[in-house]
């Protein structure tokens, strides 16, 4: 008698049943055989299932805030005097200013040339002082006396 491989259960079932599934191959068969992957398990699964690779990061760049302004200069509240002339002939040559425009107290005691008056007050009038913190004269000490002179061609301020 003839020996013949035995037939799974399922295999004869599914054939009482009238299935047309064939039969699997004999076990000695299949010892060495590659096995395929079947059409279910060669399927992409959906795309709700995919994983979508992450997109890389963004660049990172410090965002740095804009540099502040640089700070505003004081405000002007003297002529500068140091480039006026004060080369005089006669003592008519020379006249006194005061250079400093804004505090609430101060003398009219520096000398320049009477040649550089328009100048000094182009120069004065773009000078724009706060309101001072008290009226004008108030709590200021008198000035002592000085008149403009020439000395030995040079404007000076000398006393009375």
């Amino acid at each position: 008698m003839l020996s013949r491989p035995a037939i799974p259960i399922s295999t004869v079932i599914a054939m009482l049943l009238g299935c047309t599934a064939a039969p699997p191959p004999p076990a000695s068969e299949t010892r060495n055989a590659k096995v395929e992957p079947t059409e279910q398990e060669t399927k992409t699964p959906p795309p709700s299932i995919t994983k979508q690779p992450e997109p890389p990061p963004a660049p990172t760049t410090a965002v740095e805030p804009p540099p502040e302004p640089p700070p505003e200069p004081p405000p002007v509240v003297a002529v500068d005097l140091s480039g006026y002339s004060r080369a005089c002939k006669t003592h008519g040559d020379c006249m006194l200013v005061r250079s400093h425009q804004c505090p609430t107290c101060g003398c009219t005691n520096e000398p320049i040339a009477k040649s550089e008056h328009a100048r000094f007050l182009e120069e004065a009038g773009k000078i724009h002082c706060q309101p001072p913190p008290l009226p004008p004269g108030a709590g200021c000490g008198g000035c002592p006396g000085y008149r403009a002179r020439c000395d030995e061609g040079t404007c000076v301020a000398q006393m009375h």
